[in-house]
Parts: C-alpha cells; structure tokens; sequence
C-alpha cells in the first residue's frame, strides 16, 4: 500500500494587478472627465471668458484684448496638452482591463503606458514652462497696466502664484507617482507569473 503525496496548494494570485486595475479605471476616468471640460471650455467659452477677465477693470476693451492674445499665444499647446491627457487617460482605462483579467497584454500595456505617461509629463511640463507660463507672465503684467490699489495687489499675487514654476513642480508630484508604481509592480517576476490570462 503507497501513500499519495498530498498535491501542492495552488499559489494565490497576487492582489496587485486587481488593485491597479480599479485604480487605473477611476484615474484614467476622472482625468478623461476633467481633460474633456478643460478642452470644452477653452473652446466654447473663449469670447466669455474674455469678457469675465475684464469684469470691474477701468479699461475693459484693453484687459479683454489681453486676455484674448493669451488665450490665442497658449491655444495650440493647450489643444496638444487636452490630447495627450485624453489619450492617456482612454489608454489607462483599457489597461485598467487588462490588469483587472490579468492578462498578458495587461502587463505589456501597463508596462508601455507609463513609460509612455513619463516621457509625455515630461514633454508637457516643458511646454507649460517655456510657452504657456511665459504668455501667462505677459497676460499678467499687460492687465496690471490697467489696474490700480487692491486689483494691483491681487493680480500680483495671483500671477506670482498660478505662474510659479512650483505649479508646474506640484503637478508632476501629482501624475508621476503611478506610472513609477506601475512600472515597479508589473516589472516584478511574481505578478508577470500570474498575469498569463
């Protein structure tokens, strides 16, 4: 009489692939969200925007002139930058899928998508650097021309704070921890075991 070895337990898959998944569907969604009212609202509302810039100046057609050559210096970067954050934002969806069935292709995809996330937060912090905040700088100080006391002051400090390249540091912190997580997490030999779907 042999005795059978008792089978091995079958390994648990890791939990990181699910976890990133969700993850990933609900940022990709609420930056597709906000990318696709940023994009709206630049484009439809430009005249009235203008208007509303101007809104209690001493020389209103001067400050809405202004605010209309920002809006026409930063268009085109604005346009590319709306783009990218669309198209990575639909990306990071469907790669949210595939880590949710861990899949093959969604470790291939997460792995290419932050790569791809880094190279174009990079591309889009030196454009907001070397085009939008320098016509933002000249927006600026074009409409303090036209204001006087309290409006002066407020425009000083409002300029000092939208326009300072810590905005630009902030925003970097904000979007380039979870392509570096993603990166380390699916680079792991464990979770490219488990994701063979």
């Amino acid at each position: 009489m042999t005795l059978e070895s008792p089978a091995p337990a079958p390994q648990s898959r890791p939990a990181a692939p699910k976890v990133f998944g969700v993850l990933s569907i609900i940022f990709g969604s609420l930056v597709l969200v906000m990318s696709l009212a940023s994009g709206c609202m630049n484009t439809v509302g430009k005249g009235q925007l203008g208007q509303l810039a101007a809104l209690g100046a001493k020389q209103p057609a001067k400050v809405t002139a202004a605010f209309n050559q920002f809006q026409e210096a930063i268009r085109i970067p604005t346009m590319a930058s709306t783009a990218v954050f669309i198209a990575m934002s639909v990306g990071l969806i469907l790669v949210g899928i595939g880590q949710l069935r861990y899949a093959r292709w969604g470790r291939a995809t997460s792995l290419v998508w932050s790569l791809t996330a880094l190279v174009a937060l990079a591309a889009v912090t030196a454009m907001n650097l070397l085009v939008i905040r320098p016509a933002m700088l000249a927006y600026f100080e074009e409409i303090k021309r036209h204001s006087t006391g309290i409006d002066a002051l407020a425009l000083s400090w409002t300029s000092s704070l939208t326009a300072s390249p810590w905005m630009q540091l902030l925003s970097v912190l904000l979007y380039a921890p979870y392509p570096l997580l993603m990166i380390f997490i699916f680079a792991s030999r464990r979770v490219r075991e488990a994701m063979t779907a």
